[in-house]
């Protein structure tokens, strides 16, 4: 007897697949964004480190905000 799949499965594998393409997305527009600029030794600076993170950290509240009524 087959088992039906578990929906918490699915949702764990779209979530997966949806942030890896964000992940690589946010990567190609980086390193988009350095060319041209080749004097610049790093692509990211503490500053813009810290508000990514911030922002991150924000949009992660907000996900898990969404389950609560």
């Amino acid at each position: 007897m087959a088992q039906e799949p578990d929906h918490k499965t699915f949702i764990y594998i779209i979530g997966g697949i949806v942030g890896a393409i964000a992940g690589l997305a946010a990567t190609y527009l980086l390193i988009k964004n350095q060319q041209g600029k080749p004097d610049q030794k790093s692509l990211i600076n503490s500053k813009d480190g810290l508000k990514i993170g911030i922002s991150l950290a924000s949009m992660l509240k907000q996900i898990a905000d969404l389950g609560k009524k």
